[in-house]
C-alpha cells in the first residue's frame, strides 16, 4: 500500500509549473497516446462541447495553457 505524508501531499499539490513546463507534460502525453494508437482528440472533442453548452471556458480552466 502507498502511502504519501501529509508534507508531502502538500508540497505536490502547491507546486506551481511554468507554461513551458505545462506544455512539455502535454507534448509527452501526446507522444505515448500516439505510441500507445489511443486516439487524442478527446479533450479538444470536451472543450467543444464545454464552450457549446456552458459558452466560455470555467475559470477553473481559463488557467491551463
Amino acid at each position: 500500500m502507498l502511502v504519501i505524508d501529509p508534507t508531502t501531499a502538500f508540497n505536490v499539490a502547491t507546486m506551481s509549473f511554468s507554461r513551458d513546463d505545462e506544455a512539455s507534460a502535454d507534448a509527452g502525453a501526446i507522444g505515448m497516446l500516439d505510441q500507445a494508437g489511443i486516439r487524442r482528440d478527446g479533450m479538444s472533442e470536451f472543450f467543444g462541447r464545454l464552450a457549446e453548452e456552458e459558452g466560455d471556458v470555467p475559470d477553473w480552466l481559463s488557467t491551463h495553457p
